[in-house]
């Protein structure tokens, strides 16, 4: 099931009507040092492009979960062979702690989020940014996809504020043009 009939079954659920661009997917993460990393999480997951670079850039042996609510996209990633290593958990981020819990997960190198941050409520925005701010290890990344138009509107800057409020260390990118829509990028450290 595609990306935008979900997104019109549920647009606050979903956020996006394309899924990202191999570009934008890379862009995310490559902004993350992998080597070395031993345990990623990935949040939104959506139809797995993200999902294929992570894969693509991660060491093999490397534990890769991939959170996401939609239970059709879920279910999806779990059928893509490539993506065959990535444990697929269809709850929401806002369950981080308690997903981290169940599955054994703690200090988690890497992030890698692509959740609609402007349509999530405040209390699961601060579960969420909390549960990552918890299972980091110390310089850990955090890496967040936000719509270029939604940063200057009143939405976009409290999500800013949120993270400056979380992490030690929040730099945001230029626009990057080639997604639909085009969109920013904050990498986070703790």
């Amino acid at each position: 099931m595609g990306l935008l009939r979900q997104f019109l079954g549920n647009p606050r659920q979903i956020g996006s009507i394309a899924a990202s661009s191999r570009h934008l997917a890379a862009r995310a993460v490559s902004s993350v040092d992998l080597r070395g990393v031993t345990q990623i999480v990935e949040l939104g997951a959506g139809t797995g492009p993200i999902t294929r670079e992570i894969v693509r850039a991660a060491d093999p042996q490397a534990r890769i979960v991939a959170v996401e609510l939609n239970s059709a996209l879920a279910e999806q990633l779990r059928r893509v062979p490539e993506l065959s290593r990535v444990e697929v958990i269809n709850r929401s981020a806002a369950e981080l702690l308690e997903i981290a819990k169940e599955l054994g997960l703690n200090s988690v190198g890497a992030v890698v989020c692509s959740l609609p941050w402007t349509l999530m409520s405040s209390e699961d925005q601060h579960r969420t940014l909390d549960a990552v701010c918890e299972l980091l290890k110390k310089g850990g990344s955090f890496v967040t996809l936000v719509t270029t138009p939604t940063v200057w509107l009143p939405s976009g800057r409290r999500v800013a504020a949120l993270l400056r409020s979380k992490f030690e260390v929040v730099e945001r990118s230029r626009p990057i043009l080639r997604a639909v829509p085009p969109m920013v990028l904050y990498r986070c450290q703790v």
